[in-house]
């Protein structure tokens, strides 16, 4: 509200920089060398961003996980069941049980256990 409708948008983008003060028309060239290097600061912030911009987004690339499962996939769920007096370390990560995928969702998976039929709904985080 403060900044108006382009508020999220951040640019760098100078081309229209205000008249000079009544005081100071006497460096009006100083003042026109100094809007240049100005204009030429931000053209080199605004390629040094994109650059970064573009490395981090390979960065990510390359380490993404695509988790888009299929009907009949099986999986292995991540174990959240708490057992009281059984350290976590001596407790295995996924439960021991594979399922298969009945129905994924964008990003939840319809999950049936093999061992007993038990259907539920899973964070796509969770399966393997």
């Amino acid at each position: 509200m403060v900044f108006g409708t382009d508020s999220s948008t951040f640019d760098l983008d100078l081309e229209q920089i205000s008249p000079p003060h009544y005081l100071v028309k006497n460096h009006k060239t100083h003042i026109e060398q100094i809007s240049k290097q100005i204009k030429e600061m931000t053209n080199a912030a605004r390629k040094r961003l994109t650059q970064l911009r573009l490395i981090t987004n390979e960065k990510t690339n390359k380490i993404r996980i695509n988790k888009k499962f299929k009907v009949n996939d099986y999986v292995f769920v991540l174990d959240r069941y708490i057992n009281p007096g059984n350290p976590r370390p001596l407790h295995l990560k996924l439960q021991p049980s594979p399922g298969i995928v009945l129905r994924p969702i964008w990003t939840t998976t319809l999950v049936k256990r093999l061992a007993d039929g038990f259907t539920t709904l899973y964070s796509n985080d969770d399966l393997k």
